[in-house]
């Protein structure tokens, strides 16, 4: 699992659950962003990816 710095994926993932998307499906596309993006995203990049994952 390709890991970012916790303050990057925790406000990420406290975003899409807030949103209504479960703790595992929000990791699942943090995870595919990170990929997809890279690690130096920052969070509304990588928010943003993670929500185009969401939505495939």
């Amino acid at each position: 699992m390709p890991v970012s710095g916790d303050a990057t994926r925790d406000p990420v993932r406290e975003a899409l659950v807030g949103l209504g998307w479960n703790a595992k499906q929000a990791d699942s596309a943090i995870d595919a962003a990170i990929a997809r993006e890279g690690e130096g995203a920052g969070v509304p990049g990588l928010l943003k990816a993670a929500l185009r994952e969401l939505g495939r």
